[in-house]
């Protein structure tokens, strides 16, 4: 289990999930629900779009901290997961509240550095409130990719050394607060995520192999995604899914390596069965230890 990600025990307080884009919000929400919390849902105008009906619901907009804190409270909500997909606002296009206002000169330094550095400041705006931040394994731990994973066939000697080269690249990078993940072939490292995402990645490595500049045969190439050494484990765990396999089948690659214990699965079962049936190996696998733990 991750550091920092040991199950709670029950709370009479509901534990306030702060809902981004896509399902990963309401799949935390139905496994809380289901480890015995209640569970308090907030919207996010634009943002959130799954459906949350049968779960008690707030609103609020992005920019309106004020509202947010009043909503959660209304709730009695202690601890807070934030989680699912977010973008930085567009600052001098959105309206603000008095909450949002009093800690503008905190709130503007999102628009500086990488997803840690912004995800850190985003958690410390709520415990600055009163409010214990959670990672998301901390109410729904059978999310986690489990350690001792695998589906589909065993990874190549070949494969293997590509994902360990993945992986020490990586914990290379987390200094520097870049992407969660990377494609590996025949010991050349394809592609690196930034802020476009792993999705988008894995497209430029097929979009490598159409124009000729990646020439192996298909199937070929690991996906190897991993939480950032040091990374603030409370929010923007790294996540697969079933779109996450479309993808990596579309770009021709062989399967998917990731960190155990800190890799998010909302889709389970249902992804690994579509990557078995897809011809793709998916495994879980440890950073080397000289990377250091998540906060």
């Amino acid at each position: 289990m991750a550091a920092g990600t040991a199950p709670l025990e029950g709370r009479p307080a509901p534990i306030g999930i702060i809902a981004g884009g896509g399902n990963l919000p309401l799949a935390v929400a139905r496994a809380a629900r289901g480890a015995g919390h209640d569970v308090f849902v907030l919207l996010v105008d634009g943002v959130s779009d799954a459906d949350y009906s049968d779960f008690e619901t707030g609103r609020t907009a992005l920019t309106t901290v004020g509202r947010a804190i009043s909503e959660l409270r209304r709730a009695r909500c202690r601890d807070l997961v934030v989680v699912g997909n977010f973008t930085r606002p567009d600052h001098a296009r959105l309206e603000w509240d008095w909450g949002t206002l009093k800690i503008m000169p905190r709130l503007l330094q999102i628009r500086f550095g990488g997803d840690d550095r912004v995800n850190s400041i985003v958690s410390s705006l709520f415990e600055a409130q009163g409010f214990r931040v959670l990672p998301p394994l901390a109410v729904a731990p059978g999310l986690a990719a489990p350690a001792g994973l695998a589906a589909g066939r065993k990874p190549s000697k070949e494969e293997e050394e590509d994902i360990a080269l993945g992986l020490s690249v990586l914990a290379s990078l987390g200094a520097f607060d870049v992407g969660q993940a990377l494609v590996v072939s025949h010991r050349r490292v394809l592609a690196i995520e930034a802020a476009e995402g792993t999705d988008a990645m894995i497209a430029r490595c097929g979009e490598l192999r159409r124009n000729g500049r990646f020439r192996e045969a298909a199937p070929s190439g690991v996906l190897v995604k991993a939480a950032k050494p040091g990374q603030d484990l409370r929010m923007d765990l790294p996540t697969v899914g079933t779109r996450t396999v479309e993808a990596a089948v579309a770009a021709g690659l062989a399967g998917l390596a990731l960190h155990a214990d800190h890799v998010l699965m909302p889709d389970g079962q249902e992804m690994l069965d579509m990557a078995t049936r897809q011809g793709l190996f998916v495994v879980t696998v440890d950073m080397p230890a000289s990377a250091g733990p998540g906060r």
